[in-house]
């Protein structure tokens, strides 16, 4: 029974003399960064932060070399995101399953058939093109815009030059981003 009430005491004046301590630190602290959050330079700090993030996300996507290293869905995914961000809708209504390299978005009342071409080859096929026009017709596109990493043969430009094509390799794809205000 001694050794209950001990080991009771001890914990009692632990709590008292250790938890309690601990609890109202960890309360002050936590009022302190609290009201540092609501002060201007935090406020400007946090706000130097998110803009130096911004920065740097669309600093890494004007590099050559960042492009050339993702897979083909990654590919993908980053232009949609600076499409999105540049104001794009996306219309996956208009999408087709079987055809998943290729999306349906509005801009400014003008529909764009987009197609990434993922391929370790530069796109070389000029038949391949008038396919893809068939089908952004057939979705009632303006425009065809083709996407490749490995770029263009000399003979697909000029094939394309007095159609509804737009062609973008890396360095098209760079001059996109340039666009955008940071």
């Amino acid at each position: 029974m001694q050794i209950v009430v001990q080991i009771f005491l001890f914990g009692s004046i632990g709590i008292i003399c250790v938890g309690i301590p601990a609890m109202l630190f960890k309360l002050a602290e936590m009022l302190y960064f609290k009201q540092k959050e609501k002060t201007a330079e935090h406020q400007s700090i946090t706000s130097y932060k998110e803009e130096r993030e911004n920065y740097d996300f669309w600093k890494l996507r004007k590099d050559y070399g960042f492009w050339n290293m993702l897979d083909g869905l990654s590919f993908e995914k980053e232009l949609m995101n600076i499409y999105l961000h540049l104001g794009y809708e996306d219309k996956p209504e208009l999408d087709d399953a079987e055809l998943e390299n290729e999306r349906v978005l509005f801009f400014e009342e003008k529909q764009f058939y987009f197609t990434f071409h993922t391929k370790i080859t530069e796109f070389k096929d000029s038949s391949e093109i008038d396919k893809l026009l068939e089908r952004a017709e057939s979705k009632n596109c303006d425009f065809l815009n083709i996407y490749s990493q490995k770029g263009f043969h000399k003979s697909v430009n000029e094939y394309c030059k007095d159609k509804p094509v737009n062609l973008f390799d890396i360095n098209g794809i760079i001059k996109v981003v340039r666009t955008i205000k940071i």
